[in-house]
């Protein structure tokens, strides 16, 4: 004998002597429990101090340690819990450092009955028994120690023939017991250590065949909440890893189309027929359970946390690289939950997303999985959009986002989309609009009429961002942002043409929730790609030809001119539909910036009109319309804006009034420039006070607008009133400024016209002017001939004759 282990057999025989007769003794009733109790500690302590040598225990010295422990497991009845736990913790030194590899197979059975009745009683009983915690887990160390040390060697491929089958069966129920009911944390992830290294060591598959439904089922019934309990997210990953590795290991694609191939040819070619057949009846009678099995564990792939959807994404990799044939019915349900759970990946996880990509170029009969469930997902969103789960559609939303782009990157063509995403996208938002519908707060007339606009020079404007008007709950910002975040993807693929044109069409053919759906996912698609260009351009000098993107923004922004240009305010269904158009206008004015000011002749009345509303967020939107137009086309504030453009003004309120328009709005805006404008402004009103004063006639039974007008008579008196109206000595600059009206021709004025164009055609042509320089022209006389030039110096006096003297 070798020194250690000479050393570890003199250290280990007083305390194995010891407990031989202690035992001895017990069972005599010479002494008591706790005499037995010291001498296991004794005993325990010696084998982890011996342990610890390498090589200093072998299946001599193993065999030798246990035959005092022998007493103990045959009076475990009689023990106490504590003695017994002992003992297992002494075996499973034993076994591990001890007998390892070396252990006999008869043995090792014989430790595996012992175990699975210390752990959960006999396989006679109806009901397996309760074990106190340490016990439980002590016994399922010991069982993970002799599964790990043996590598399931005593469980070979006779197994199924003998009748050591009921063996394997009752620890297998013991375990799964311990699983789903054990006392604690501690006792199931003992139990689901020993069952994992179980499949793992055991190499009949036959044998392994028959406790597959139960292993499957118990562990399916693990991972799901049972009477309100959440279960430990530790079970639930060691069950994933346990579910994982039973399912690769049992319906793998390889060993079924592999199953004769360990048989002799001769007895092959006689049983293939037979074994074929009945493997491919199990193997699909199977699949249609396992499919069952993890319908009922999908709700994971949303699992708060990390380590459980890690392990989620695990078991549906591993199935789906080993078990594609046979499990084939389950492949769109687990592709399903790999894309939710790439969308729900964070920083930490990103080997996950590498993982799928790199599966999924490997396999082109997964992207055709994928873009089928695309589909089908695209096509349920509006009914998704309908119900009142806001997570369920944020999930949904980020499940299209993410497909969309795993099949970018595989630059897979997606033409079959363009007209289901066109048409379920629009019905979607249009469905999320009904469920979001806000209540109007009247506001006066009068409350952003100057406070806001009349603001000092210089001074930044109060607001400079929309506020949101369709999905203004905190319970749908998420779902807003989900929807964001798919129109900027969508503008980055090549559908993006297409999905343009199908809102640029809808916009003018659809009406109510429809019409505003498309316009609200226009400027969503317009927001972020302009922003892009516009980070670009200080890189990049742009062609001046359109793009598509300025092509779609333009076909946009002259809908919104329509809107608010055709739009009433009685019709309170649109005001809706004029905050996007008020948004519209903003974006393409800070899209062209100071080009922007032409347009300023057909944009900026309708703005201005809408302060005059009673509806609060339509007003907050004109204010804050104003404010970025003013900023994008360099005016210092809307005060200035609305002065350098007075002329502008007037002729859109002239407009109105000789149309006799008597819509309140007009009057506001007249008296809102001219106190802003001042006394500047009244000499071009005359033509205006004029309609005033017919529409007066007209409609002097309407207190309210009589009243509106009359605030437009006391507001020019009273600025005229402060400073002397300027003489206008320019007939051509007031003629210019003022709104032209038509006067019909008289007939003495078209005599007077003809008789002036006579007299002119029998005149003489007039020579046509020179071209020579100007002093040429004094060198000639009016025959043409040249004179001498004149001298720019007078000429000198004659010369006297001098007088005698």
């Amino acid at each position: 004998m070798e020194e250690p282990r000479i050393k570890a057999f003199r250290a280990l025989k007083p305390p194995c002597v010891e407990l031989s007769q202690i035992a001895l003794q017990y069972k005599a009733k010479k002494t008591n429990s706790k005499d037995v109790i010291k001498s296991l500690e004794n005993l325990l302590e010696t084998l982890r101090t011996v342990s610890q040598q390498s090589d200093a225990l072998d299946s001599k010295l193993a065999e030798y340690a246990f035959f005092p422990l022998s007493h103990i497991f045959r009076d475990t009845k009689d023990l106490p819990v504590r003695a017994v736990e002992l003992a297992l913790q002494c075996l499973q030194i034993l076994i591990s450092k001890g007998w390892r590899a070396n252990l006999l197979s008869d043995l090792a059975k014989q430790f595996l009955i012992l175990l699975s009745f210390l752990a959960g009683g006999s396989a006679t009983d109806a009901k397996v028994k309760e074990v106190n915690e340490e016990l439980g887990t002590a016994a399922f160390d010991c069982l993970t120690a002799l599964f790990e040390a043996t590598k399931g060697s005593f469980l070979g491929s006779k197994v199924v023939s003998s009748q050591d089958v009921p063996v394997l069966g009752h620890a297998v129920i013991v375990m799964l017991d311990g699983v789903l009911d054990g006392p604690s944390l501690r006792v199931r992830l003992a139990a689901l250590n020993a069952l994992d290294n179980l499949i793992s060591g055991i190499t009949d598959d036959e044998a392994l065949k028959n406790v597959f439904p139960g292993i499957v089922s118990s562990l399916t019934k693990a991972l799901s909440p049972r009477a309100g309990a959440k279960p430990s997210f530790r079970v639930m990953t060691a069950s994933l890893a346990a579910l994982t590795k039973v399912l690769c290991k049992v319906i793998n694609d390889d060993k079924n189309e592999n199953i004769n191939n360990g048989q002799s040819e001769a007895v092959a070619v006689i049983k293939m027929e037979e074994n074929l057949d009945e493997s491919k009846s199990w193997v699909t009678a199977t699949a249609a359970q396992v499919k069952m099995a993890l319908a009922n564990i999908i709700p994971l792939r949303y699992h708060e946390r990390s380590e459980v959807r890690t392990a989620f994404f695990q078991l549906c990799m591993s199935v789906i690289q080993h078990c594609r044939r046979s499990l084939s019915q389950s492949m769109p349900m687990l592709l399903d939950t790999l894309i939710v759970l790439r969308s729900q990946s964070s920083e930490a996880e990103k080997f996950n997303i590498f993982a799928l990509d790199s599966l999924l170029a490997a396999d082109a009969d997964l992207l055709e999985i994928l873009k089928s469930s695309l589909h089908d997902w695209i096509v349920g969103l509006p009914r998704v959009m309908q119900a009142n789960d806001d997570t369920r559609k944020r999930r949904t939303i980020e499940q299209i986002s993410t497909a969309f782009k795993i099949l970018q990157n595989q630059d897979i063509r997606l033409d079959v989309l363009n007209d289901s995403i066109t048409a379920n996208l629009r019905a979607s938002v249009s469905a999320a609009i009904q469920e979001s519908s806000q209540l109007m707060r009247p506001v006066s007339e009068s409350s952003l009429e100057f406070g806001q606009l009349m603001q000092p020079k210089n001074a930044k404007p109060q607001s400079m961002s929309f506020s949101p008007i369709l999905f203004n709950e905190s319970s749908s910002r998420d779902t807003v942002t989900a929807l964001q975040n798919l129109a900027v993807q969508l503008k980055d693929l090549p559908i993006s043409t297409s999905l343009q044109q199908g809102l640029t069409n809808t916009l003018r053919n659809t009406s109510g929730d429809e019409q505003l759906a498309s316009l609200w996912l226009s400027l969503q698609l317009l927001n972020s790609a302009l922003s892009e260009m516009s980070a670009m351009d200080q890189f990049l000098d742009r062609p001046p030809e359109h793009g598509a993107q300025e092509q779609f923004l333009d076909n946009v922004y002259s809908f919104s001119l329509d809107v608010l240009g055709n739009s009433t305010f009685e019709d309170e269904d649109r005001w809706k539909l004029q905050c996007l158009a008020l948004e519209t206008v903003a974006l393409q004015a800070q899209h062209q910036k100071y080009d922007f000011r032409p347009e300023l002749v057909d944009a900026l009345y309708p703005i201005l009109e809408r302060l005059g509303s009673n509806n609060s967020t339509l007003q907050h939107h004109a204010m804050t319309c104003l404010n970025l137009v003013s900023t994008a086309c360099s005016y210092s504030d809307p005060a200035t804006l609305i002065i350098d453009n007075a002329d502008y003004l007037v002729n859109a309120i002239a407009l109105k009034l000789n149309t006799f328009d008597v819509s309140p709005q007009a009057p506001q805006v007249l008296v809102m420039m001219i106190k802003l404008c001042g006394s500047s402004l009244i000499p071009y009103l005359d033509d205006l006070v004029e309609s005033i004063f017919s529409i007066l006639a007209c409609y002097h039974g309407y207190p309210a607008l009589v009243s509106s007008l009359f605030s437009v008579l006391n507001t020019i008196v009273e600025e005229a009133s402060k400073t002397p109206t300027p003489i206008i000595t320019s007939t051509q600059n007031r003629d210019s400024l003022r709104p032209k009206i038509y006067k019909p021709i008289t007939i003495p004025a078209l005599a007077s016209l003809l008789r002036s164009n006579l007299e002119q055609s029998t005149r003489p042509l007039s020579p046509p002017p020179s071209t020579l320089p100007e002093q040429e022209q004094e060198n000639k006389d009016p025959t043409g001939e040249e004179v001498e030039p004149r001298s720019s110096t007078p000429p000198p006096p004659p010369l006297q004759k001098p007088t005698p003297s």
